[in-house]
């Protein structure tokens, strides 16, 4: 299988049909998994496509450039975190606890500021809303989190 490096990343991105090769400023939205494509397809069920593409389109209009490039930078570091754990597409979304505190972890790990990673997950959750999928980032996610935000504990153990 081809992989895809990403600019100025050590770790690479698994070629897939759920994310295919596009500008970076159209991952966001360009960008699937098992649940959003099943998700949209049942929406147009009820609406037109046009309709659904529009809101998105209006969905990016809304968050600032800035924003959207850390969000998207975050989505290529969780999905390369996914591939990096061969974990299958269907379970990067809705993206459990587990998974996101995983992610976290790692971060850390890479010495990752909690500002990027807050960011990264902020995304992560955007990305969930836009799908209309179920969020799970609570109580253990909120531990992580907190965890990452301390300074330097991972070098005290």
């Amino acid at each position: 299988m081809k992989t895809r490096k990403s600019k100025g990343a050590k770790s690479s991105l698994h070629l897939s049909l759920f994310q295919p090769h596009v500008l970076a400023s159209e991952c966001v939205f360009k960008w699937h998994t098992p649940y959003s494509i099943s998700h949209h397809l049942h929406l147009m069920v009820d609406f037109p496509f046009a309709h659904l593409d529009w809101l998105q389109d209006v969905l990016g209009a809304a968050v600032t450039p800035k924003t959207h490039e850390g969000w998207r930078s975050g989505l290529l570091w969780f999905n390369q975190y996914c591939d990096s754990i061969s974990l299958p597409e269907q379970a990067w979304m809705p993206a459990s606890e587990l998974l996101l505190s995983l992610f976290v972890a790692n971060c850390e790990a890479r010495s990752m500021s909690s500002s990027m990673v807050d960011k990264w997950i902020a995304g992560i959750h955007w990305g969930h809303q836009i799908a209309n999928a179920p969020w799970f980032g609570a109580q253990l996610l909120s531990q992580a989190k907190r965890v990452l935000g301390s300074s330097h504990w991972w070098h005290h153990h």
